[in-house]
This record gives C-alpha cells, structure tokens and sequence, in this order.
C-alpha cells in the first residue's frame, strides 16, 4: 500500500523526512512518497480564532489528490473543528484520507524550548492515529496509538503502536 503524504505551505520538511522513514517501520506494508506541496485554503482559516478549520484542509487534501491512494496532510498550522477548541488531526473513517499538525506538538507552544526528537514522535503518534482512522479503526481503549488523545500528555503517554486487536483489524501481522 503507498501512503503519499502532502505537506501544506509550511510544513516542516524534516517532519516529512522523519515520517517517510518511520510510517514503515510501523505499518511494514507500507511505503511512502511525497506529494506536491498544497497551499492552505483561504476560507478555512478563522480569523477571530487563529486557527484553520480541519474539515476545509481534509476538504482541500480531497480535492487535490488521487482517490483512489492513502493520503496524509502535513501541516504546522493550529486546528480545531466545530465544537472543539483544537484537534491534532482529522480522517475520513475507512476513505483512506487524513490530515494531522503538530502545532500543539511542539514544545514551544506551551513555553518551553523545542526538542526536535520529542516533536518527531508525537507527529509519529498523531499521523498514526489518524492513518488508523483512514485505514477504518475507530478510537481503543487499550494501550494503543488509537487511544483518543485530549492533550498533550495524553500523546505522550500512548504508545507509538497499535495493540493486537488493531493490528488484527488492519490485516497485519501481530509484532
């Protein structure tokens, strides 16, 4: 299976370079390859809130890619979704399409100085999560990268795999 990711304007290229080598080591029956860099649609950003609107980016990643392949957003940008003050990430549930930011994954949004191997296994984490939603899991609550994560420190305390039963579901191999 070939998971293209899609960086939006500005999305760190040493998160894409992370990613395309550790996504396999998690999911082995899958490779990855870039897509061409996407520009972040104008109506999806709410001025008031800072933010974008997660749906108008998965609307956009939609729009312009294959639907027929895996595709992952990429983006620095913060999100959030009607209803909810922020999301990491939103799939479409078994459609093969999601997008994730590390925005509130980097450390310096709560303060304190950035530490780059930290930020690169909580965006593993989230891209996981979501890639799990795209590929038709819901949330588990085993100890599991599909556990719902609220905050920040419930990205860190979830595992950067998934448990058996999803393993099972996804059709893989149990490791």
């Amino acid at each position: 299976m070939i998971l293209t990711l899609f960086p939006f304007k500005g999305a760190s290229e040493g998160i894409l370079i992370f990613l395309k080598e550790a996504l396999p080591k998690r999911l082995p029956s899958l490779s990855c390859k870039s897509g061409p860099p996407l520009s972040l649609p104008p109506l999806g950003f709410d001025p008031l809130r800072g933010q974008w609107q997660a749906e108008a980016l998965l609307t956009h990643l939609a729009q312009s890619s294959d639907p027929t392949s895996l595709r992952l957003g990429v983006t620095g940008e913060d999100l959030y979704s009607p209803g909810l003050n922020f999301v990491f990430g939103l799939a479409l549930i078994g459609r093969g399409l999601a997008i994730f930011s590390y925005h509130r994954l980097r450390e310096s949004f709560y303060g304190r100085p950035d530490n780059q191997k930290l930020l690169c296994l909580r965006a593993l984490k989230e891209a996981l999560h979501e890639l799990g939603h795209a590929l038709g899991l819901r949330h588990c609550h085993r100890w599991c990268v599909m556990r719902f994560s609220n905050c920040l420190e419930e990205v860190d305390e979830k595992p950067d795999t998934f448990c058996s039963n999803c393993l099972k579901r996804l059709g893989l191999p149990l490791g």
